[in-house]
């Protein structure tokens, strides 16, 4: 235990901390989302700290097997390029494109973060950063739905008249409301798919704080 807390130590301060690097920048994500709002080029800013999130998730998952990493860099890349070609072109393919790439990124990175959380037998505070950027990672992967749904039917979501009004910033707050199951009912689902889109990220969210919860209690009752 003491060479491994000794090789830990000699690791590089993004490795040593990549969970915790992670989770404070998705929280940055959701702060600045809404704040990008007040100035006139929101999706260039909205772009900045995606990048900055696929910077970090490379990172965090940086020690996993060879092809799962570079997995992670394809998706990183096609997510990035059609982000920034949509903020220099914007049109509504680029915006399905670059939404898409986001879903399958996030999507692919909180199942490899979640793996090691079920197969590792210690609790670290490691793991609880690593539990909550999985739960904000659902959160934001929802949201690129929504978005994408949007981009073919503009009213899917009541509250948001077009397209062109809707920004990343609502369909995070849209994506964790539901998420939470908070439901404050100033957002609503009417397209078909987005309410089952819902449903499924609703009953998402409580499962995996369910297991979470379990499998933690588990480890500690084996521990006495």
């Amino acid at each position: 235990m003491q060479t491994v807390d000794i090789e830990q130590a000699n690791r590089p301060f993004h490795h040593r901390h990549k969970n915790a690097i992670l989770m404070v920048t998705l929280l940055l994500v959701i702060i600045m989302a809404p704040v990008s709002q007040l100035f006139k080029n929101s999706n260039l800013m909205d772009m900045i700290m995606a990048t900055l999130v696929m910077v970090a998730s490379l990172n965090a998952i940086s020690h996993k097997r060879r092809s799962k990493v570079i997995l992670s860099v394809i998706l990183a890349t096609l997510y990035v390029i059609s982000g920034w070609i949509q903020v220099a072109f914007e049109g509504n393919a680029q915006l399905v494109i670059s939404h898409a790439f986001a879903a399958a990124l996030y999507c692919y990175i909180a199942a490899l973060l979640f793996q090691v959380i079920i197969i590792e037998d210690d609790i670290t505070v490691d793991q609880i950063f690593a539990a909550v950027a999985i739960y904000i990672f659902i959160g934001l992967t929802w949201a690129h739905f929504y978005a994408v749904i949007g981009a073919f039917d503009p009213e899917s979501v009541r509250g948001l008249s077009s397209i062109t009004d809707a920004k990343p910033a609502d369909y995070i707050y849209f994506s964790f409301v539901t998420l939470t199951t908070l439901g404050y009912g100033d957002m609503l689902p009417t397209n078909p798919i987005t309410k089952a889109l819902v449903i499924v990220e609703a009953i998402t969210g409580v499962m995996f704080v369910a297991v979470l919860i379990s499998t933690l209690v588990g480890r500690v009752n084996k521990r006495r």
